[in-house]
């Protein structure tokens, strides 16, 4: 991404910012580091939209992944291959599915069984190259599961809610109050911002009030929270004195907290909106005889991209500028102070809102409809310039009757990728932020900066010359990773490794292991799960060892745990009781390949032995032919080729007298596979020595006798410098099923209790900006909700929500 230079205009205030080409060469040594960084090291950042906000047994948890990259958020073309996982309530990962991105986009769904576990999960996204830059950045969402397909389990779920205390000066504190002063520094004789966060036992954010004051109780200060338990007040700080603060909650219960300690020297970084189209930035030295005088160097960036940059004349002592916000795109914008030799002194982080969204429209024939009718919406999209935009969408319509949701803690595509990604920590309702333009909505969101603002990148390495490292490669392809030793755990460098399969037909790679002894088959592109093999192509095979990487999950604590506390109030009820009838009524009818209790089934006989060996590599059993030692040793030939000839139909000798299974002269050479290792001559072997030969496609399966043992049955998958293995591949993605009432062949007497009732993970707009889309309601009567998120090609984002009535 090319760097942007962009000019300031400075109010003169005491001293005056002033320029010279030789500051400015000075300058890109600090600022052309995080540019060079982010053309070259760019974040990703993930976003799911999830069909509903939570599930029952037996649904399936449909979503669009859209990966964007980049301070414009513009789709990414980093990495190929995305993780998607359900995680449990303990941190374990139950289910975890990757999917091939193109344009960092994919979709996909997770399936809940019927018989899942009810409770608190969440659903995580992330990609191999984001690991690089922190957990923030994965998507991470919490969504509850509920199991109703016990009768018993109806019941009104229980609700968790805040003991109120009793007010007594004996009475624990029930708050956590932190102070978090503007810019990282509270200086002595200053008028310094200072921002408050208090949370209750549980994460949330609760109302309280206060009175600052100094070390002779004098009183300096008084503040009240506004929303989510944040609020600021100023103070300016003398000499030497200490402060602390007396709050106080709704409940009356007080507690006292001291003030961070102010310092003598330094400066204070002032960061404010100006107005609706300006940005004023001042900083402000201490004003002793021990000020700084070097010159300082002010730097804002967003997605890693720097978009002002400026330095101030050696000596002066303060500065105001004013910047206009349609210089920095929409997000999260950091602005840092450098000293002279490049040691961050203050660090603000503000949010810019261009009001550049995409604005989406959503139109139906009527407002009113009945069940099971056909509905069609039209969807249109522009920017905003007001010009039609080809985009990716995702829409879902679900019965908010049955699904009753808040709105307000909808962590959306807007809240999450220009908010929640960039600020660390629990974000309570991120949705509130993007709900309303007005002015407390704004001020509220400049609490949360202020408070949970933090420094994302560490900018002293980066002014050192040093580049950060990147131990997670971004993936363009599923990669199958191992090691090769030898006796005493050595590795073996430069050694030639073989990977193959027969699923599907033969197929197989080779490469070299690095001097660690490690080797890496990349960008690999297979489906579902496939059985591999992995083997040391060296003529010292049998004394090495193949180990092959498991993939490695992360264990991550749930941020976001709060989240669950703040819906204790919601009531799911009507969801759990819609979510037993659909399974009775699915059960009853075999609707949508819904799984039924059998009666009992008694097994009178078995199924036939498979004729090959048990030591087979070829589990299943699944071969086009199957010759046992006794039909073998019943030919005279001495030769294992010659012996096959009249037992497998077509096989011929081609031109390099190899054995082929089609006719020609440059036929290809037959695969000989013996005891899982790949060779191509199969007159090697003693045939006496042979238990069964397998013909799979192409391929000679070959086991060679052994006494059975319960060892033996394993020998095929642990043999030295050898190693069989299953791999998942990607997922296989399902279609959403919404039944097609114009049709005869649907059964309307269903009771059609579905909550989704309709998903379409790839809506796409045509060049005039238009898309639509057409279902049918479900059987049930409500108030249905239809939302649509997506983005555009310059990486513009939307979303819009559209209802109706089926009565």
């Amino acid at each position: 991404m090319p760097k942007l230079y962009l000019m300031l205009s400075f109010i003169f205030c005491l001293h005056i910012f002033a320029f010279s080409q030789s500051d400015s060469i000075r300058l890109n040594r600090i600022a052309s580091k995080p540019q060079k960084q982010s053309a070259t090291f760019q974040v990703e950042k993930a976003y799911l939209h999830l069909d509903k906000p939570y599930y029952g047994a037996g649904d399936t948890i449909w979503f669009k992944a859209y990966v964007v990259s980049g301070s414009k958020h513009e789709l990414s073309n980093i990495s190929n291959v995305l993780n998607v996982e359900l995680v449990n309530n303990r941190d374990s990962v139950k289910q975890n599915i990757k999917l091939l991105m193109v344009n960092g986009l994919c979709y996909g769904g997770l399936a809940l069984s019927d018989s899942v576990k009810e409770g608190n999960y969440r659903i995580r996204a992330y990609t191999n190259w984001m690991r690089n830059f922190g957990e923030e950045y994965y998507f991470d969402k919490n969504v509850r599961i509920v199991n109703a397909n016990i009768v018993s389990k109806i019941k009104t779920p229980e609700k968790t809610t805040m003991v109120k205390a009793v007010s007594s000066k004996k009475a624990a504190p029930n708050i956590d109050v932190q102070f978090f002063p503007e810019g990282g520094n509270l200086v002595s004789g200053m008028d310094c911002r200072v921002a408050f966060k208090a949370t209750s036992p549980k994460g949330l954010g609760i109302a309280v009030t206060g009175i600052v004051t100094d070390e002779q109780g004098n009183r300096v200060a008084e503040f009240t929270s506004g929303k989510y338990g944040m609020g600021a007040f100023y103070l300016n700080a003398e000499t030497g004195k200490t402060y602390k603060a007396k709050i106080s909650d709704a409940t009356g219960i007080e507690s006292i907290v001291q003030l961070p300690k102010a310092v003598n020297t330094g400066y204070v970084l002032n960061v404010t909106a100006a107005g609706t189209d300006h940005i004023r930035v001042a900083a402000q030295a201490a004003g002793t005889k021990d000020a700084p005088s070097a010159a300082v160097t002010l730097v804002a960036r967003s997605g890693g991209v720097v978009y002002y940059e400026g330095k101030s004349k050696p000596g002066s002592s303060s500065f105001i500028a004013n910047i206009a916000k349609n210089k920095f795109p929409t997000g999260v914008v950091q602005f840092t102070l450098f000293s002279s030799i490049g040691e961050p002194l203050n660090e603000r982080l503000l949010f810019i809102q261009n009001n550049d969204q995409l604005k989406l429209n959503m139109l139906s024939e009527k407002q009113t409809y009945a069940p099971q009718q056909k509905v069609k919406i039209n969807l249109t999209a522009k920017n905003n310039n007001d010009q039609p935009v080809q985009g990716s969408f995702s829409v879902s319509v679900i019965d908010e009757t049955r699904v009753p949701a808040d709105n307000m803690n909808d962590n959306n595509i807007l809240s999450n990728l220009l908010l929640t990604s960039d600020l660390k920590g629990y974000i309570e309702n991120p949705a509130y932020y993007f709900a309303s333009g007005d002015q407390q909505t704004a001020d509220d969101l400049d609490a949360l900066m202020l408070t949970q603002g933090y420094r994302k990148f560490i900018w002293q390495p980066v002014a050192g010359n040093q580049q950060p490292a990147m131990p997670y490669p971004a993936d363009t392809g599923l990669t199958i990773s191992g090691r090769l030793i030898k006796p005493g755990n050595k590795p073996v460098a430069n050694g030639r490794i073989t990977l193959y399969t027969m699923d599907g037909g033969f197929f197989s790679l080779d490469t070299v292991t690095n001097k660690e002894g490690q080797f890496a088959f990349r960008h690999l592109n297979f489906p579902d799960r496939m059985n591999f093999v992995v083997q040391s192509a060296e003529k010292e095979r049998d004394r090495y060892q193949v180990s092959v990487d498991k993939d490695k999950l992360i264990a991550m604590a749930n941020k976001n745990a709060a989240d669950f506390f703040a819906n204790d109030e919601m009531n799911i009820l009507p969801f759990i009781q819609n979510s037993k009838q659909l399974y009775d009524e699915e059960l009853r009818y075999d609707y949508n390949g819904k799984a039924r209790m059998l009666k009992e089934v008694v097994v009178k006989d078995r199924s036939p032995k498979n004729l090959a060996s048990p030591n087979s590599i070829l589990k299943s059993g699944h071969a086009d032919y199957v010759i046992t030692a006794k039909q073998l040793m019943a030919t005279p030939s001495a030769k294992v080729s010659l012996k096959l000839f009249g037992l497998i139909p077509g096989l011929v000798y081609n031109a390099n007298g190899q054995l082929a299974k089609s006719t020609g002269p440059h036929a290809p050479p037959m695969a000989v596979v013996i005891d899982g290792v790949l060779n191509y001559n199969i007159d090697e072997i003693n045939p006496r020595s042979i238990e069964s030969i397998e013909v799979v496609r192409n391929t000679l399966i070959v086991t060679l006798k052994r006494g059975i043992t319960d060892d033996d049955m394993t020998y095929a998958e642990d043999m030295p410098g050898y190693k069989k293995f299953s791999a998942k591949g990607f997922y296989k993605v399902r279609e959403f099923y919404s039944p097609p009432y114009d049709t005869p062949k649907t059964n309307k007497e269903i009771a059609d209790l579905r909550t989704t009732i309709y998903w379409n993970p790839m809506l796409q707009t045509d060049k005039d900006g238009n898309a639509s889309f057409e279902y049918f309601n479900a059987g049930s009567k409500g108030n249905y909700k239809v939302i649509v998120e997506g983005i555009d090609d310059d990486g513009n984002i939307g979303r819009f929500v559209y209802r109706y009535k089926v009565e």
